[in-house]
C-alpha cells in the first residue's frame, strides 16, 4: 500500500518562498536588462537549479509497504529499501534533521544494514493505519501503542 508524505503548511511555505525569490529576481532583471547581460543568466540559472534539484530530491515524497520492504521514495532520485526484517522499531518523532519528509509529525524507522544501526524519519498522512499495516506485514514486529518494536 502507498502513503503519501503529511506536509506542513509551513515548511511547504518556506521550500517554495526561497525559490519565489530567486524567480521574481529573474523575472525582473530578464525585463529590465533583457537577455544579454551575464547576472540575468547567472539568476536564470540559480532558478533553474533550485527547482531542479527540489525535483530530483524533494518531489514527489511516499512510502510503500510490499510483502517484504518499506520502499521510501523522495523525488526522482533518492529510493531506499528497507527490509520488514530489519525494522528494529518504529516511534513518533519531531526530530527536524533532514528526512524524505515534509512534515515534522514523523515516524522515526529504525533499522539494521550490514550489520550496523541506521535510522531514517517519515510523515505518512495516516501514521496509525501505516503502523498497523507495517506491523500486519512484517510479523516480527509488535504494536506497543503508537510505536511498534522487534518482539
Amino acid at each position: 500500500m502507498i502513503y503519501p508524505t503529511k506536509k506542513d503548511f509551513w515548511i511547504v511555505l518556506v521550500v517554495f518562498m526561497g525559490g519565489l525569490v530567486i524567480l521574481i529576481q529573474a523575472v525582473s532583471l530578464i525585463v529590465v536588462k533583457g537577455f544579454s547581460h551575464s547576472e540575468t543568466w547567472i539568476i536564470c540559472g540559480a532558478a533553474t537549479l533550485y527547482f531542479g534539484i527540489l525535483l530530483l530530491i524533494a518531489y514527489p515524497v511516499f512510502y510503500e509497504i510490499t510483502v517484504s520492504t518499506l520502499e521510501i521514495r523522495s523525488g526522482l532520485l533518492l529510493h531506499y529499501r528497507i527490509p520488514l526484517a530489519s525494522i528494529v522499531r518504529v516511534s513518533p518523532t519531531r526530530n527536524p534533521l533532514s528526512s524524505p519528509a515534509w512534515s515534522l509529525d514523523r515516524l522515526r524507522i529504525d533499522y539494521t544494514k550490514d550489520g550496523r544501526k541506521r535510522a531514517i524519519m517519515i510523515s505518512p498522512v495516516d501514521k496509525k493505519n501505516f503502523l498497523r499495516q507495517l506491523v500486519k506485514v512484517a510479523p516480527a514486529l509488535e504494536s506497543k501503542g503508537n510505536e511498534a518494536m522487534k518482539k
